[in-house]
């Protein structure tokens, strides 16, 4: 199959679409993706980058055309939407003038905003081919969820296009069965939605058990509106945890330096330390060496259907998750016996969770790492989860094919 991939983020940004993307081509699919380049600063008279509308590059077989957009240079409204709205521009020109018209079916790669999936759906209509919607994000739940807008009128609108946006495409895809019930409930659509969940990048890892003087807890993703930091920093300040853990938290975003700024104010930097983003090959390692791993989201009617991307590679490591959030990703790690888990909010109730943690003996470490091993393979094993992207992409271009003669 020949498919065409819209995704706002990808290599070298770290998503699932590059994994998906990668595999394919291994499969002996033609993929090419269409994405921004952040490196480009579109409107920026010192632009010193190459003055080029677009840049191609070859990954893992993978062509991706990297198109220009307006860089943020921080996290106000303005540069994100100058960010959103080049990348829209940017994709519609390149699909109207240049894109060729060769594709099998379209893939989009639909995080947030969902308005990225536009320019995907004019192409899919210009060559009347079907497009596939990957839904990462629920709207606009989500939006209510973080805060960012809070207008009900707004979210309204907001709804209404998304309505438009799930009507126009061919199969949604969706990562979790919430965000399935979800987009039924609240959009009332006759589409074929299917549960296709993010997969795990890695292969299951070997059994590691760490003997380190305090025990090591490691948060690596995003540090944003949907994740309840508050909660954990609370509970850094009990003595009894300062005593007896250590807390890394790596990655990037928009609540960073207000967390730094907090960790330093209130003199936790022996007992927690903020890193910058590492890639896969510094990340891992870090992983390696830690006792349990930590998931935050605030509470809300998406976040609670959402599973964290970094949930499925944590589950490759078969270590301890230590979850401070409520919905699906609690019910998952309860239901299995993975790991500990506290509603966003109760500071207490997760102390007490680490604690437990603190007390596990070999014998139950090994069983939430074969129960790991368990529900990796049922859901998140990458030749599992391809094949059944594969099935799904060929039924429905065959049911394509017998619209098109009738």
């Amino acid at each position: 199959m020949n498919i065409l991939i819209f995704s706002k983020h990808f290599w070298p940004d770290n998503f699932k679409i590059n994994i998906v993307a990668k595999e394919l081509v291994k499969r002996g699919h033609k993929i090419t993706v269409l994405t921004s380049d952040t490196r480009y600063y579109f409107l920026n008279k010192k632009n010193n980058y190459k003055k080029k509308f677009l840049n191609k590059k070859i990954w893992h077989g993978v062509n991706i055309f990297y198109l220009p957009v307006y860089k943020k240079k921080n996290y106000s409204w303005i540069h994100i939407f100058f960010d959103y709205f080049t990348h829209l521009i940017s994709t519609f020109f390149y699909c109207h003038f240049f894109l060729k018209k060769k594709y099998d079916l379209i893939l989009v790669f639909a995080t947030t905003p969902i308005f990225q999936a536009i320019p995907a759906i004019y192409f899919s209509k210009l060559i009347k081919k079907p497009l596939f919607l990957w839904v990462q994000d629920l709207w606009p739940e989500s939006l209510r969820d973080t805060g960012y807008i809070k207008n009900q009128y707004f979210l309204f609108i907001l709804k209404f296009l998304v309505n438009i946006i799930y009507s126009l495409s061919s199969v949604i895809l969706v990562q979790s069965d919430g965000f399935k019930k979800n987009i039924i409930s609240n959009f009332k659509l006759n589409k074929k939605i299917l549960t296709y969940y993010n997969l795990s990048e890695l292969k299951f890892q070997k059994f590691i058990n760490k003997k380190n003087k305090k025990l090591l807890i490691i948060y690596a993703g995003n540090f944003g509106q949907a994740q309840d930091f508050n909660t954990l920093l609370k509970v850094v300040n009990i003595k009894k945890i300062q005593s007896n853990f250590y807390f890394k938290l790596i990655g990037s975003g928009k609540k960073f330096n207000l967390i730094k700024e907090y960790i330093v104010k209130n003199n936790l930097s022996k007992y927690v330390v903020l890193k910058n983003y590492l890639d896969s090959k510094k990340l891992y390692p870090e992983i390696l060496k830690s006792d349990a791993l930590f998931i935050t989201l605030k509470k809300g009617n998406a976040l609670d259907e959402t599973i964290p991307g970094k949930f499925q590679t944590y589950l490759s490591f078969g270590k301890p998750i230590i979850a401070n959030c409520g919905g699906i990703t609690k019910n998952i790690i309860k239901k299995y016996n993975i790991g500990f888990a506290n509603l966003p909010g109760h500071h207490i109730n997760l102390a007490n969770n680490l604690i437990k943690l603190s007390r596990l003996k070999l014998y139950d470490k090994i069983q939430i790492y074969k129960k790991s091993k368990i529900l990796y393979k049922k859901y998140f094993e990458i030749k599992n989860n391809i094949n059944y992207l594969e099935m799904i992409f060929e039924k429905s271009l065959k049911n394509n094919v017998k619209k098109n003669l009738l």
